[in-house]
């Protein structure tokens, strides 16, 4: 059969339908294709996973900006505290972010970058001991269920005899 064959045979069947069999044909046939298209559609979409979640929303703003201009997609979800990226870019977004700054929290050992003249031993201990509480919670943050954490350190002084 050639495809004219095909197109003389399916008119003459449309022909031969009354207009109620007519007008069901045709519903049932945009339906179809209705379905088939957002079918690909979800299937197509890439799955989204939590890259970060109980945030503050002045975080979440900071972040969803960088985010849009590194023109990474993502998704607001849990009330606007949790922002879902590609699941497969979920570990090089979250480290853009961080490097970028604009993960926030605190400054961590970036405090020394900043070199102030004539500081006194006891402000370098205090930016000391803040830089390694920020890097410490930094990492504990990292494990995988632990959503919060606050590091408090008591360094002890060296005495001498």
């Amino acid at each position: 059969m050639t495809p004219g064959d095909l197109l003389a045979r399916f008119k003459e069947r449309w022909q031969a339908l009354n207009q109620t069999q007519k007008i069901v044909a045709s519903l049932v046939t945009v339906g179809v294709v209705v379905s088939l298209f957002f079918l690909v559609k979800i299937a197509v979409q890439p799955a989204y996973a939590p890259m970060l979640t109980s945030l503050d929303p002045k975080d979440a703003g900071v972040i969803i900006e960088e985010l849009k201009t590194l023109k990474v997609p993502y998704q607001i979800a849990d009330q606007g505290k949790t922002i879902k990226v590609p699941e497969s870019q979920v570990y090089e977004t979250r480290i853009q972010l961080a490097s970028s700054g604009a993960l926030g929290g605190g400054m961590g050992f970036v405090l020394f970058d900043q070199s102030k003249f004539g500081q006194a031993d006891f402000e370098q201990q205090v930016g000391y001991q803040r830089a390694l509480q920020e890097e410490l919670r930094r990492t504990f943050v990292q494990i995988e269920g632990v959503e919060q954490a606050r590091v408090n350190l008591v360094i002890q002084k060296k005495r001498f005899k």
